[in-house]
């Protein structure tokens, strides 16, 4: 499976993500994401840190996210890591069924499916626990770091989304009573995912620059 993502020049990435003989799909995209996100987050965290020096229980909020966000970042490749396996192993059991004449082995395609289906639903919830993360630390942060802040925000909630799409995708293939378990799930998901992000942004200061307020009140 050519070692680990987290070994990959960004150039390979984004060349297995385009190569269709590649098992790096939009799950493993998705997981990559929130990585991003959660290592702009620690950024954040850590300047912050620097700025509240003197308040030693803003400081602890900051150290454990910070500590959360780095532990996230390696989960996130993790679950880039587990995507792509699961999407060889599913692709390898469609490929069977395809070649397969009479008795097809639908087991194998199920354990496929199911697998390909329960970790990006997986890469979704550790999503959520991002964002919560973020909205603890929002109301410590300074309208310097708002934009990185809300910018990490948004890139979560677009890689869940995109993790919740494969989900979707994948669960029709699943045939038994944990089908409709993990629908509501991922449905529940993306509800708190988007509840989350207009959360972080009611609580950051704005930002919008002078000009984006201009052009603004030109509209108005």
């Amino acid at each position: 499976m050519a070692g680990s993502v987290i070994t990959w020049p960004l150039d390979e990435l984004l060349r297995r993500l385009a190569d269709p003989g590649d098992p790096s799909g939009s799950g493993l995209l998705a997981a990559v994401t929130l990585a991003g996100a959660s290592a702009v987050a620690r950024m954040v965290a850590s300047l912050e840190m620097k700025r509240v020096q003197q308040d030693q229980s803003r400081v602890r909020v900051l150290i454990e996210a910070s500590q959360s966000f780095e532990r996230l970042t390696t989960t996130f490749l993790q679950q880039a890591d587990h995507d792509r396996v699961a999407l060889a192993r599913l692709l390898a059991a469609l490929r069977a069924r395809r070649r397969s004449t009479g008795h097809q082995p639908v087991d194998s395609l199920q354990d496929a499916a199911m697998e390909a289906t329960r970790v990006p639903l997986a890469t979704g919830d550790f999503g959520l626990e991002l964002l919560r993360s973020l909205s603890v630390i929002a109301p410590l942060c300074s309208p310097f770091v708002a934009s990185d802040l809300l910018a990490a925000g948004d890139l979560a909630r677009a890689g869940i989304a995109a993790a919740i799409r494969m989900v979707l995708t994948n669960l029709p293939l699943v045939e038994n009573s944990a089908a409709s378990d993990l629908r509501v799930r991922a449905h529940a998901i993306t509800e708190e995912a988007q509840a989350l992000l207009i959360q972080l942004s009611a609580v950051l200061p704005s930002t919008e620059t002078d000009e984006d307020e201009a052009n603004a009140s030109s509209l108005a």
